[in-house]
């Protein structure tokens, strides 16, 4: 069985390789898509799914920090493209394309991207953004950096026929939702501040999923499919920026 830390692959071919491997053995494959058990983006699922927000218009999501020499004591691999294969475009970025999948259950259907290195040595970005047009008709824009030298930046803001969700914007407030709706008006849900987690409260729930998995206790709930989809959306941006074009989604491998 294997739980594999995310991007799970330097590319889709690789990816695939992977699931059809856990296929064929009968194992486990789960990606470590740690965001996803942040309190703050469980409510925001929660609430997104109940339905009291209406249909989703437009997703801005960013994630952004000083860069991986901020906490890594051996991040020179991150700055070799031939090793990391990306720069927060993927690092960050996967994260975030897995979390727009996970809190809305929307897909991207064309996704088209940027990228610039302005501050970092190294061969790869240190900056990127891109554009997706979802299954529903959605518009999304997904923002990464590794040069945001004011802390961290890991918001959501979903943009809804009958208000606005934000997840990390406001300070104080995880999850914040302002209803369409005057009656309703601005509503705060009490969960517990993503900075305040501890790593190992992220470790421990992505661990012990793991485990249940193995055991049959419970289905993966982030198997090698779902890793596959969120670098998919992320290798489409990089053949964007290449080809300066849209690109379709799902991609031919």
């Amino acid at each position: 069985h294997v739980l594999c830390e995310k991007p799970m692959a330097m590319n889709l071919a690789e990816a695939q390789a992977m699931i059809d491997a856990a296929k064929a053995s009968g194992t486990q494959l789960m990606i470590n898509q740690a965001q996803r058990y942040s309190p703050a983006h469980l409510k925001a699922r929660e609430v997104m799914q109940s339905g009291v927000l209406g249909k989703i218009y437009h997703i801005q999501t960013t994630f952004a920090h000083p860069g991986p020499e901020g906490w890594s004591p051996t991040s020179e691999w991150f700055f070799n493209k031939s090793i990391s294969g990306f720069g927060p475009l993927a690092d960050l970025g996967v994260h975030k394309a897995d979390l727009v999948r996970f809190l809305t259950g929307l897909e991207a259907v064309r996704v088209c991207g940027s990228k610039a290195t302005l501050e970092k040595p190294g061969t790869v970005e240190d900056n990127s953004q891109a554009l997706m047009l979802m299954d529903n008709g959605a518009l999304a824009m997904l923002a990464t950096s590794w040069t945001y030298h004011g802390g961290e930046d890991n918001s959501f803001v979903a943009m809804c026929e009958n208000g606005v969700l934000k997840v990390n914007v406001e300070p104080g407030d995880s999850v914040v939702v302002y209803h369409k709706d005057p009656a309703r008006g601005r509503e705060v849900y009490p969960t517990v501040a993503m900075q305040d987690n501890t790593q190992d409260r992220w470790d421990l729930g992505v661990v012990q999923d793991f485990v249940d998995a193995i055991l049959g206790r419970k289905p993966n709930p982030v198997p090698g499919e779902a890793g596959y989809k969120a670098l998919e959306m992320v290798v489409a941006m990089e053949a964007s920026v290449e080809s300066g074009s849209w690109v379709d989604l799902p991609m031919k491998v």
